[in-house]
């Protein structure tokens, strides 16, 4: 495949990916008293807490997060990763205001809320992007420790 068009379809994934995790936080997983993992859902409490906007919550604490992986892992990353974000926050404040919601067993509504947002996670991590501060830290642990692997390494003589 061309690499314009792989790189395309990657964005175009992470873009699918960041709206069905947005849709699973905001019309299954809130409405039902669950929350999300990781930073974004550090970003849910504290949105609870204060009653600020989710979306400036999640804002505020993954901005640290993504400053760290544009700063440690590269300005690709950032691109993905910028991307996925964005629409996940436009997502997040979209989904809050339309009336849908998924109210039967709490059980039920989380599982079906935490595979969706599985499914979308899955999309994003898969092509290079990250929505969560979470999984920035993890990929800059993965890359330092690669690093210091690759360095590390000796080569039995035998």
């Amino acid at each position: 495949m061309n690499k314009k068009i792989k790189t395309l379809f990657s964005y175009l994934m992470i873009i699918i990916g960041a709206i069905l995790a947005s849709f699973s936080v905001a019309c299954i997983l809130l409405p039902n008293d669950a929350i999300d993992y990781g930073t974004a859902g550090i970003a849910i409490i504290i949105s609870k807490l204060t009653g600020y906007n989710l979306s400036l919550c999640v804002l505020l604490v993954f901005l640290p997060f993504l400053i760290a992986g544009i700063i440690l892992i590269g300005k690709y990353f950032f691109a993905k990763t910028f991307v996925g974000f964005v629409i996940y926050t436009i997502g997040l404040s979209y989904f809050e205001k339309i009336p849908f919601e998924l109210n039967t067993e709490h059980f039920i509504a989380v599982a079906f809320g935490g595979a969706i947002l599985g499914v979308g996670l899955s999309l994003i991590l898969r092509n290079g992007g990250c929505i969560d501060g979470s999984e920035i830290f993890a990929n800059i642990i993965v890359k330092k420790s690669t690093i210091i692997r690759e360095k590390t390494t000796v080569f039995p003589t035998y």
